[in-house]
């Protein structure tokens, strides 16, 4: 039963991620500029992050190295892109200075690859996080936080600014076992999340457009936060728990070592599949789901410990 209550908070806490995209939505104030020269499209502000319209960004960069033109099937509902063609779309960009959006659907083929990025759907039109954008079709992307300028560079590749990591939480003012247990798990979910994410893009594409160094500091902010966790008195209290969460930390460091060897096999790819990774991919994999089955009997068994007093 508690099992089924730990998959029941997992659906929970994705049912919410994807219901906020449902909120209204509003305009962005910051300008696009590609190669210093000044574009007319604007993005849509969503979580701190930007959201642009993806034929639009094939407009921005028309004439570029890295233009794009789009093939949209309708009775698929599947885009598909072409790299190094220009755009040929003639619609006209219209925006409302607040919209709805609801999370995309839309399938996205790119040489015959399936992407998986998500979007979101505003006014029928699909918008993507410009920063996902960047990185598969490797160009650079500054911002410029004075004049509310992003700056795109053609000709400078994709580096991710490694800045928007899941940071883990700090548990020292928490005082209550609830508390604790309710972020404790919550915090884990998510970074489960982003790493179903990450493994999911890299089998897809076997590139490095996931913003893995981003992923990287989130793993290591999770594995201080749980080294630190192991001398709180939630977790000491009980000898049976100090060493199952000994046993999970441990493991979560063996997935973090395993990830590290992905990212190194991953840097020389740019975009192009030029070697086959999967077998690392899979060993990550593998340890993902070792260290998500530890982290499930260790909640449960805290749980079963707290009904007990």
């Amino acid at each position: 039963m508690k099992k089924i209550y730990l998959v029941l908070l997992f659906v929970i806490i994705f049912a919410k991620k994807s219901y906020a995209m449902e909120e209204g939505l509003v305009i962005s104030p910051y300008k696009l500029k590609v190669n210093e020269e000044s574009r007319p499209f604007y993005s849509y502000n969503v979580d701190g992050y930007n959201y642009y319209r993806l034929r639009d960004l094939a407009k921005a960069l028309k004439n570029t190295s890295k233009r794009f033109d789009i093939i949209y099937e309708e009775e698929n509902d599947l885009i598909r892109i072409i790299r190094r063609k220009n755009y040929t779309g003639q619609e006209s960009s219209i925006y409302n200075r607040f919209a709805t959006g609801y999370p995309a659907k839309s399938k996205i083929y790119i040489e015959n690859r399936e992407l998986v990025i998500p979007g979101i759907n505003i006014g029928g039109y699909n918008y993507y996080r410009l920063r996902d954008l960047a990185s598969i079709f490797d160009f650079s992307i500054s911002e410029n936080r004075f004049t509310q300028v992003l700056l795109i560079n053609t000709a400078v590749e994709y580096r991710s600014s490694g800045n928007d990591y899941l940071r883990a939480p700090d548990y020292k003012d928490i005082e209550s076992s609830e508390e604790f247990m309710e972020i404790f798990t919550k915090s884990f979910f998510d970074l489960y999340e982003v790493q179903m994410k990450v493994i999911s893009d890299l089998m897809e594409k076997g590139s490095n457009s996931s913003d893995l160094t981003s992923l990287q500091n989130s793993l290591n902010s999770h594995y201080d936060y749980y080294l630190k966790l192991s001398d709180s008195r939630f977790i000491k209290s009980d000898i049976r728990i100090k060493r199952n969460f000994d046993d999970f930390v441990e493991s979560f460091k063996i997935q973090n070592e395993e990830f590290d060897k992905v990212v190194e096999a991953t840097r020389a790819l740019k975009g192009e599949k030029t070697q086959d990774i999967s077998e690392t991919i899979y060993n990550y994999n593998n340890e993902v789901s070792k260290v998500s089955d530890k982290f499930i009997n260790l909640v449960n068994m805290m749980r079963e410990e707290k009904q007990g007093d």
